[in-house]
């Protein structure tokens, strides 16, 4: 849902609720050469989908008038509200230790927020597949900045969304861990504008 506020013919001011799913995709891989003879490769990959009501203020220029293109800019802020995930890890070796290991293993993300990384051990992880609980920060706030274009009440954008907070937890003890991540977002909005041209 958008309102838009006319402040003069070219310049509006439109907040906006949004639901909006952000994620990420992340791979990595290892080699163990500890017994020159032998190579065991692990690789493991994960997807993460994360859900977050948003609430984009942006100022949006008409170049034209009242339509035709814009240019729209402004801050946003967003509270996570749920998520969900997948990995995946692939072992591969030529060691007769662990060549009986070879496959892939997947298994499901449950997503948590939270300030503290969650450290599994209250996970039942007897099974072949554990279920493994990836923490990250309930609010995200950033910029948006892109452009659009409208005809009377409709309303097309392509922005891009700058996150600014670091959405890694500290580590189950408190300490910072170092690490960073951010939202980066490329999205596509369509509106239709009630009661008004």
């Amino acid at each position: 849902g958008t309102l838009s506020v006319g402040i003069t013919d070219k310049f509006s001011f439109q907040p906006s609720l949004l639901y909006s799913q952000k994620g990420m995709e992340s791979t990595g891989s290892q080699t163990d050469r500890s017994d020159p003879h032998y190579a065991t490769i692990i690789k493991a990959s994960a997807t993460i989908k994360l859900n977050y009501f948003e609430l984009p203020f942006n100022f949006v220029y008409a170049i034209g008038g009242a339509e035709g293109f814009q240019l729209f800019a402004g801050p946003y802020v967003a509270v996570g509200v749920g998520g969900s995930g997948s990995y995946k890890v692939n072992l591969n070796s030529n060691n007769p230790q662990f060549a009986q290991f070879n496959g892939d293993y997947p298994g499901s993300l449950t997503v948590e927020f939270a300030d503290k990384q969650n450290d599994n051990s209250t996970v039942n992880n007897n099974s072949s597949t554990p279920t493994i609980i990836v923490t990250t920060r309930r609010f995200d706030a950033g910029f948006n900045a892109g452009i659009g274009y409208r005809v009377g009440p409709f309303q097309a954008q392509l922005g891009y969304g700058l996150g600014l907070v670091n959405s890694v937890p500290k580590d189950s003890d408190g300490n910072d861990t170092g690490s960073k991540s951010y939202h980066r977002v490329l999205q596509l909005s369509a509106n239709y504008f009630l009661g008004g041209k």
